[in-house]
């Protein structure tokens, strides 16, 4: 799988195809990369592919063809698998976000009475009350990563607890989540 990610970025091509289909595109990569690579039964159409770039990378090439289309490009097995979009593995990964959640506790100066008229205690150093703001992380995760994947994918999922954020969700959309959370941390 290394193999074939370093083609993806590494090899350039030069492509003109007019109204083609995608296996076509699939035979020309297949034989152009030396990549095994598949295009799903799922996918119901596969003609209308229109593509001229020049000295642009695999899988920039991949990304032009596929994305307008709905469709991803999987790599499992040794083999690139051309599909639809549902069929992108959701995964688990564990966030802790307690350094974005929570600041440092605020407290509550103490009262200080400096009436020395006044008998029995001058000073009053009582601890105060934290206050922590309420933070909508999980709202700011569905509106700004995965686009519709939150409504549309019943595998997905989202919750916060003990400052760590449990996300089932796709590797596309992970990474998504990480870019967001390594901003906030920059702008804390």
């Amino acid at each position: 799988e290394r193999d074939i990610e370093a083609k993806l970025k590494n090899l350039k091509l030069t492509l003109d195809f007019k109204e083609s289909t995608l296996d076509a595109l699939a035979d020309y990569v297949r034989d152009v990369a030396e990549v095994n690579i598949v295009v799903s039964p799922k996918i119901e159409k596969r003609d209308g592919v229109t593509i001229k770039v020049a000295d642009v990378s695999l899988k920039s090439i991949l990304s032009l063809v596929l994305k307008p289309r709905g469709l991803i490009c999987l790599m499992k097995d040794g083999v690139l698998s051309i599909t639809v979009k549902e069929d992108e593995p959701v995964v688990l990964e564990i966030y802790d976000v307690r350094d974005v959640l929570y600041s440092p506790p605020d407290f509550i100066a103490p009262e200080i009475d400096l009436d020395l008229s006044k008998p029995g205690i001058v000073c009053d150093l009582g601890m105060g009350t934290e206050t922590t703001p309420e933070f909508p992380l999980e709202e700011l995760v569905r509106a700004h990563t995965g686009g519709r994947s939150w409504d549309e994918n019943a595998k997905t999922s989202l919750k916060l607890s003990n400052g760590l954020l449990v996300v089932k969700q796709t590797k596309s959309v992970q990474r998504e989540i990480r870019r967001m959370l390594a901003e906030m941390r920059m702008m804390k």
